[in-house]
Formats: structure tokens, C-alpha cells, sequence
């Protein structure tokens, strides 16, 4: 799981987050996480989701807030490598960001 720390680090490389979009990435041993953002409004629903194609990755998803705190976060937890935020309701209008990790900082790649 994410540390309290690294909820409020959102600095390092980050990509806008269109409603709708798909992004590729990596996680690679060089590059431990992905941050994307978006400026979510009081209300709308999200459905957030990874899914690993390649490579021993354990992926973790969290969705924080501008002020650092964790909205929600998921492991994928069934053995599939693939982790969902399913239908969740903005609290407030701020920015967010998505962070995609490994679970743990454990190895893997993708």
C-alpha cells in the first residue's frame, strides 16, 4: 500500500488524464511509478483500471487528491495482475492523481 509519504509525492513525471482515454506505460526497476492527473468535479463518477500485459508486475492503483490525501486504492488481489477503481464519486472538485505502482515496491516489470 501507499505511504502517507508517498500520497503527498505526486511530484516526478506526470501526464494529464483525459475522461475516457486509454494510456500505455511502464514500471520498470528505473521507473518505480506512473503518475497521471485530471481535474475531477464533486460528483462525476470515475472508473479507474490497469491492466499488466507483460512482465511479472504487481500493479497497485491509488487515487489521491490535491491535498494528499488517499481517495481509494486496490491491489489486484485475485492473482489476475490487473487492478479497477470501479464507479467512484468524486467528494470534491480538485485535482487528482492516479499513481500505478508495485505492490510493496516489490520487483517486476512490465
Amino acid at each position: 500500500m501507499i505511504s502517507s509519504a508517498q500520497a503527498q509525492d505526486t511530484s516526478g513525471n506526470q501526464t494529464s488524464l483525459d475522461y475516457g482515454a486509454q494510456i500505455t506505460g511502464e514500471i520498470s526497476p528505473k521507473q518505480d511509478r506512473n503518475v497521471y492527473f485530471f481535474d475531477g468535479l464533486r460528483g462525476e463518477v470515475v472508473s479507474i483500471s490497469v491492466t499488466a500485459t507483460k512482465g511479472d508486475l504487481d500493479p497497485i492503483l491509488s487515487l489521491i487528491d490535491a491535498n494528499g490525501r488517499v481517495i481509494a486504492q486496490r491491489d489486484d488481489g485475485d492473482g489476475s495482475r490487473n487492478v479497477k477503481i470501479p464507479a467512484l464519486t468524486i467528494p470534491q472538485s480538485l485535482r487528482y492523481y492516479v499513481i500505478v505502482g508495485r505492490f510493496g515496491m516489490s520487483l517486476g516489470s512490465t
